[in-house]
Order: C-alpha cells, then sequence, then structure tokens
C-alpha cells in the first residue's frame, strides 16, 4: 500500500516474512532509464550497506528485492522497520510539543552521525574514508514508538543522487547544505555537521531556512548566520546545546566541531 510519493521515491506498508514494515521504491522514471543496470548496480551496493549498519537511531534495512518474483523484472525496493511517522509531519502535526522529546531526537541524530563518521564503513570500498551523509534534512528522519529518530535516507544522496536527478529530473534539496557543499558539490563531514544544526534547528523552532520567507536561490548563497533564527525563538534550549548549535552552522568549516566534539559539548 503506498502512502507516501516524492523526491524521487515512494514509500509503501506492507508485510515481510509476517511482520508490518516499511518499503522504499523508486519512482516509475528510474525503471524506463537506458542505464537501469547501473542503477540496479547502484542499489545493489546501497543494500548491503545499510545491511551492514547498526545502530540504534539508524532505520534497520531488513532486506531488499532486485527482481520480482513473478514478471522477472528488476525491482530496486528496501524493506525497513516499521515506522510511526515522518519528522516533518511529526512537525507539521505539533506531536513534539516536549522539550525533552525535541532534545532527545537532536541527541538520538547526533548520535547516528558520530556513528556514521568514527565508527561504520562500508563492507565494500575504501575503508579508511569516513561515511558522509551528503545531504541530511528533516524528510531524512522517521519516528518510531516513543518518538525515537532513526535516520533513514542512508546513501541516497552519496549512492543515488548521481543518477537518480539526471533520471528523474528531480533536483537535490539545498535549504540544508552547508554553503561550501552547495559551491563545490563536495561532500565532507563538516557539511553534515552543518546540516545537522539546521536540522536540529528545525525540530526546536519548527522553522526552516525557506519558511522566512527567502528564496532557495538566495538561503544558497546565504552565511550560516544569517539563516539562523533569532535566540529569542530558541527559548527553553539549555544554553551549552544552543551554542553547540551555534558552533555547528559556522561559515568556516574549520570552525564547527566534529560529531563526538558536539555529543561532547552538548553532554
Amino acid at each position: 500500500k503506498q502512502i507516501y510519493a516524492g523526491e524521487g521515491k515512494i514509500i509503501g506498508v506492507g508485510t515481510y516474512d509476517g511482520v508490518e514494515v516499511h518499503v522504499k521504491m523508486p519512482n516509475k522514471n528510474l525503471y524506463n532509464s537506458a542505464i537501469v543496470k547501473k542503477a540496479l548496480e547502484e542499489f545493489s551496493t546501497e543494500k548491503c550497506m545499510l545491511e551492514a549498519m547498526f545502530h540504534p537511531y539508524i532505520a534497520t534495512c531488513l532486506g531488499g528485492l532486485t527482481v520480482d518474483p513473478q514478471s522477472n523484472q528488476p525491482l530496486m525496493w528496501l524493506v525497513y522497520e516499521k515506522f510511526s511517522m515522518n519528522l516533518v509531519d511529526a512537525v507539521n502535526k505539533k506531536v513534539l510539543e516536549s522539550e525533552d522529546t525535541r532534545l532527545r531526537i537532536i541527541w538520538g541524530v547526533l548520535q547516528a552521525i558520530s556513528y556514521l563518521h568514527v565508527e561504520f564503513r562500508p563492507p565494500e570500498g575504501d575503508k579508511t574514508q569516513p561515511f558522509i551523509l551528503g545531504n541530511l534534512k528533516p524528510s531524512d528522519i522517521m519516528l518510531v514508538t516513543d518518538n525515537i529518530p532513526k535516520l533513514f535516507e542512508l546513501g541516497r544522496t552519496k549512492v543515488s543522487d548521481k543518477y537518480l536527478r539526471s533520471l528523474t529530473g528531480i533536483p537535490v534539496v539545498i535549504e540544508y547544505m552547508a554553503p561550501e557543499q552547495i559551491k563545490s558539490h563536495q561532500m565532507t563531514t563538516e557539511a553534515d555537521i552543518y546540516s545537522f544544526g539546521l536540522v536540529a534547528r528545525y525540530v526546536w523552532t519548527g522553522k526552516t531556512p525557506t519558511n522566512e520567507g527567502r528564496p532557495v536561490s538566495k538561503v544558497a548563497t546565504s552565511s550560516a548566520a544569517e539563516r539562523w533564527m533569532p535566540n529569542r525563538l530558541m527559548d527553553g534550549m539549555p544554553n551549552g546545546i544552543s551554542a553547540t548549535l551555534h558552533q555547528c552552522i559556522k561559515p568556516d568549516p574549520s570552525n564547527r566541531p566534529d560529531a563526538k566534539q558536539a555529543l561532547h559539548k552538548m553532554k
């Protein structure tokens, strides 16, 4: 059963080995592509990588399907644990009114980022390089029971966007990207930390950079300080956490803390 379609993907609910699950699949344009073979290769790499990740704040990938057993047509379905809702829906429906809940979500997302940057290494490829998210945004975070956050879109930017955009014409969302990433298209751990700072701000305030009435074209050229809402909108957030988040969105990447440093500062 389809429950969501957008950003180049379709999300559905179904059963897998008798358990209710969520299923993610590309939109139909990808299957019509002349380079679907390449897409399937990338999908297999992503599936292998996701199945190797084990962290309480990362969505559990239960497996995937590459071939329809009935039609023998190619599939690119990823099967995940069942989610309660997307973070964006939770904010829009105002179900995160508790400050403790919002802080737990921010803390959980940062722990997941720290795991990916410091501990996780893909089963294939260069194991000396950190895993980089590349384009963290609120829609990449799902919630399960008790509003526990789960990073969901892992690898889509890193593994898939390079062909997904050319195949479907779907633009990459840039409003949570670091300024240097928008300019150079280079993905770094520092850029991930910047995106985390803006996502954390969204969790706390419900405001996005473009909620401020500024077009994405303007946001893309703005400094972090210009994109951050006034301190009065961060009422209730502990000073140490607020100060750390401001450091995360410093315009100069070298002035941002890494994920482990940010965790230490926010304790």
